[in-house]
């Protein structure tokens, strides 16, 4: 996708940069942990929200794509509340599902929906670092990852993570908010993301600065060429890139 550099990055109103893409401070994963706590309650209400219900097409391709195999093991990644790891379920009839996240807040909201669905035998939630998922090698069919390369401190390391995950012959899937190449919707999109998303998103939960760095994100994604590089170097094969919406979102597959 035509985007800033990776190197990009931008201060929010703490003083302190944790926009970039990539970015390795220790400091960000604090950061990041606090501000997903806040927002918890209202994440899946604005995702839907400020998307016009597109999210749920986005995340309906991921399953589509990852062609997981009944009764079969998916680890997610910045899991958030769940819901991508419920989908599986649905599509798949998946037998179990690991999700992993830093915000305690988030992950509240995803075991209180599986207690309640009478899902929590299939579906276990962690709090832990995406660089570091707490699970056996080679112990799942799928990886996957909605919405959170860009807030974590080493894609790489993720994406490396991710292929230690599944068996041979399994999938990495990563399913990313992008700038779409065409230099005029990506304008719209600039516009929309600067000015409706901070203030909608603030309004809503009390917590503009959560929807400022969003923006600020998602701007500074690199191209998608350089994602799938990652993926590449990583060791996972026959990588694939699919542009979604116009290119506002993209999906990453890749293969062990």
């Amino acid at each position: 996708m035509g985007g800033s550099s990776p190197n990009v990055k931008t201060t929010m109103s703490s003083g302190r940069s944790f926009t970039s893409f990539n970015n390795p401070a220790p400091e960000r994963s604090v950061y990041v942990r606090e501000m997903f706590d806040r927002i918890a309650r209202w994440y899946d209400f604005l995702n839907a929200a400020l998307s016009l219900g597109v999210v749920y097409v986005w995340r309906a391709r991921l399953l589509r794509e990852a062609e997981c195999p009944r009764g079969g093991s998916v680890v997610d990644l910045c899991t958030g509340t769940g819901k991508v790891l419920e989908g599986f379920l649905k599509r798949s009839g998946i037998a179990s599902g690991v999700g992993i996240d830093l915000s305690p807040g988030m992950l509240r909201v995803a075991a209180e929906k599986a207690r309640k669905e009478g899902n929590a035998g299939r579906l276990r939630y962690v709090n832990a670092l995406a660089e570091k998922p707490p699970v056996r090698d080679g112990a799942f069919d799928r990886a996957t990852i909605a919405f959170g390369l860009r807030n974590v401190r080493d894609v790489e390391q993720v994406f490396r993570a991710m292929a230690a995950s599944v068996r041979e012959g399994g999938k990495v899937i990563a399913l990313e908010l992008t700038l779409p190449r065409n230099s005029f919707l990506q304008g719209l999109y600039r516009r929309y993301l600067r000015a409706l998303l901070p203030l909608v998103g603030g309004a809503v939960t009390g917590n503009r600065d959560a929807y400022d760095y969003l923006t600020e994100t998602i701007l500074a994604i690199p191209e998608s060429g350089v994602i799938a590089g990652m993926m590449a170097r990583a060791g996972l094969r026959n990588v694939r890139i699919i542009p979604l919406a116009f290119g506002s979102a993209t999906l990453f597959i890749g293969e062990k």
